[in-house]
């Protein structure tokens, strides 16, 4: 009982997907047929010029459209909705110090590299060197080590090209749980 009972249910909610698939593609057809009365040939014309063109170009072509004129500003807003594209919310990063819009996924990481001052090379022999880090204590920059899997025992690890990369952050005990004062004057760290 249990498993025809289970049968029917995967064949409802199948049902009902189907259902929905086909709603949503009667509705594309019908915004293309209505693009295509209104406005003949612009999608395709449009739609070339997406995949043709650099994206920074299409950045700037809309960025220019938006200053122009109220009505280019009102097709970016539909074509752009808040959900898309929130308004800003700019915050200071208590790690880096940098301002980041927490609603940007794009602006959330944090990269802090190491300070030249913090970094000393350490050379193995004539073939093997890499760099060291006094703020964070990671080595980073490996020269001549192997890095496919057979590390020997004493070789260093390569902990990256930042002291610290993550995510901003505006709470100060996130921060303190990092055990290192990143604002602090490089110097000190020697």
């Amino acid at each position: 009982d249990k498993a025809a009972a289970e049968k029917v249910s995967a064949a409802n909610a199948e049902d009902l997907r189907a259902s929905a698939r086909a709603k949503i593609e009667e509705a594309e057809a019908s915004a293309r047929a209505e693009q295509d009365t209104r406005l003949p040939g612009e999608r395709e014309r449009i739609l070339n010029g997406l995949d043709k063109l650099p994206a920074k170009d299409v950045v700037r072509l809309i960025r220019e459209a938006v200053v122009s004129s109220a009505d280019a500003l009102a097709s970016a807003v539909a074509l752009f909705p808040p959900a898309v594209m929130p308004a800003p919310s700019t915050s200071t990063c208590l790690r880096c110090g940098e301002s980041f819009d927490a609603n940007i996924r794009a602006d959330r990481v944090c990269r802090i590299r190491h300070p030249h001052e913090c970094v000393s090379t350490h050379w193995d022999n004539s073939k093997q060197c890499y760099d060291s880090c006094a703020r964070c204590e990671r080595d980073f920059n490996l020269v001549g080590y192997n890095s496919f899997g057979r590390r020997r025992v004493n070789d260093p690890y390569d902990g990256g090209d930042y002291c610290y990369e993550g995510v901003h952050t505006t709470d100060s005990t996130v921060v303190a749980r990092d055990g290192i004062d990143w604002r602090k004057d490089p110097q000190e760290f020697l």
